[in-house]
């Protein structure tokens, strides 16, 4: 097997991961927008009762049950448009990839750069300077900090500054 056969595959193992990831993304947002957020909240939460019983600190699981409370109290609406669009997207370059479109390969660049920049950042967006020095958000922040070695990359925490 030389080089460009090797790069060939990767390459196109690749675009077949993105590809997948976006049929995934556009399923899910098929479903948010049909079935109803308290009845996805509590299948959820009825697969992850089982793994969170046996360690209750699972981080898969304790994530997905914390993303279904707040799906089931917000408006699935916007969510489910976003994955649509953004799984559609991704699903259409990887199939032009595949079939070497030559228009799809600058169009990828440009696309998937801007939905990483844009969407690719932390959702943690406070200092431990914006909240009081003592409260409980203030040392969650600061022991996720710790955690990760400075950097904030724990979703649950979302602190804002009144």
């Amino acid at each position: 097997m030389n080089l460009k056969s090797l790069l060939r595959g990767t390459f196109r193992a690749g675009v077949s991961m993105k590809g997948i990831d976006g049929l995934l993304e556009a399923i899910g947002g098929v479903l948010l927008w049909f079935i109803k957020p308290s009845e996805m909240s509590w299948t959820i939460q009825t697969l992850c009762q089982h793994e969170l019983s046996r360690d209750p600190h699972d981080f898969v699981a304790a994530h997905l049950l914390h993303v279904s409370e707040r799906l089931a109290h917000g408006n699935p609406i916007f969510a489910s448009i976003y994955l649509l669009s953004h799984g559609l997207v991704k699903v259409l370059l990887a199939v032009a990839l595949w079939l070497d479109e030559l228009w799809a390969y600058p169009l990828a660049i440009v696309i998937f750069t801007c939905l990483f920049t844009f969407f690719g950042k932390p959702s943690t967006t406070a200092r431990v300077d914006q909240v009081e020095a003592g409260s409980a958000a203030a040392m969650r922040l600061r022991n996720s900090r710790l955690a990760t070695g400075g950097i904030i990359c724990s979703a649950p925490i979302i602190i804002t500054r009144n």
